[in-house]
C-alpha cells in the first residue's frame, strides 16, 4: 500500500483509531471530493468539514473540525446563569484503500461520516472482529500483555482479565475460557517493521503503541488492518 518512510505518527505517540470499511476509490477522486466547498470547515460560520488535507502515496490524512456550542454555568455577581459558548472538537481520519480510520473524538467521527455519505459509500458501522477473528490474531502475538474475557459460560464468573501464555490463560482453572468472548487483548507482534505493542478490540477499536525509536508509518498500519480486517 505504501512506503514504509511515509510516517504518519511520530514515534513516542500513541494512534488509537476506529475502523470502518469503504469503497475504493481513485486517490485522486478521493482528494478532490474531500476538498469541496460543501465538505470543507468554515469556523466562522459554524459549519463542520475537513482541512489540512494531505496526500500521501496511497493515502490521505486530514483533520476533521466539528464546531458546536455548549451551555456552561457561570457565578456572575452572586448568581448562577448559564452562557452558550463555542467549542471545537476534532478527529483525525485516514483514508487507505478498503478503510477509513478516526481517532480522535467520536461525535466528530460521526459527524463526519454523515458529511461524507452521499460522496463516499462507507460502511454505516465500525468493523467489528467476530470470536473466531479475534483469536485468530490473538494467536499471531509473540507476547501476551492483557487479555478481557466477558460472558463466560460459569455460574459464578462472567468476565476477567488474564496475561500470560495462552495455553495457560485457557487452563486457567477450571473457567471454560475457549468458549467465553474475547472483548480485547494486548500482545507483542513481530511485524514488518519491528516488534510493535499492538491491542485489538471487538468493536474495531486498534491502538498502535508508542515507540521510542519507531514512527507510525503507512506500511506498518497496512500490516495492522490485513490482519484484523482480513483484506
Amino acid at each position: 500500500m505504501s512506503n514504509p518512510k511515509v510516517e504518519i505518527i511520530a514515534a513516542n505517540y500513541n494512534y488509537t483509531f476506529q475502523v470502518y470499511k469503504s469503497e475504493s476509490v481513485s486517490h485522486e477522486n478521493l482528494y478532490m471530493i474531500l476538498k469541496k466547498d460543501e465538505l470543507s470547515t468554515d469556523l466562522e460560520k459554524m459549519k463542520p468539514g475537513f482541512f489540512k488535507i494531505e496526500k500521501y502515496l496511497g493515502a490521505i490524512m486530514a483533520i476533521f473540525a466539528y464546531p458546536l456550542k455548549e451551555m456552561i454555568e457561570v457565578l456572575r455577581e452572586g448568581v448562577l446563569s448559564k452562557l452558550e459558548v463555542p467549542v471545537l472538537e476534532t478527529a483525525r481520519v485516514l483514508f487507505v484503500p478498503g478503510y477509513i480510520l478516526f481517532s480522535g473524538k467520536s461525535s466528530p467521527a460521526k459527524m463526519a461520516l454523515q458529511i461524507l455519505s452521499p460522496f463516499v459509500n462507507i460502511s454505516t458501522s465500525y468493523l467489528k472482529a467476530d470470536p473466531e477473528k479475534m483469536r485468530e490474531i490473538l494467536e499471531q502475538a509473540a507476547v501476551i500483555k492483557s487479555i478481557q474475557f466477558r460472558n463466560i459460560p460459569h455460574s459464578e464468573v462472567d468476565r476477567i482479565t488474564l496475561a500470560g501464555e495462552l495455553e495457560d490463560v485457557y487452563n486457567f482453572g477450571s473457567l471454560p475460557l475457549r468458549e467465553a468472548e474475547i472483548t480485547h487483548f494486548t500482545g507483542v507482534y513481530n511485524t514488518p517493521l519491528g516488534i510493535r505493542n499492538l491491542k485489538f478490540s471487538q468493536n474495531g477499536r486498534i491502538q498502535i503503541a508508542k515507540s521510542k525509536k519507531s514512527a507510525i508509518t503507512l506500511e506498518l498500519i497496512d500490516w495492522v488492518l490485513k490482519i484484523f480486517g482480513g483484506s
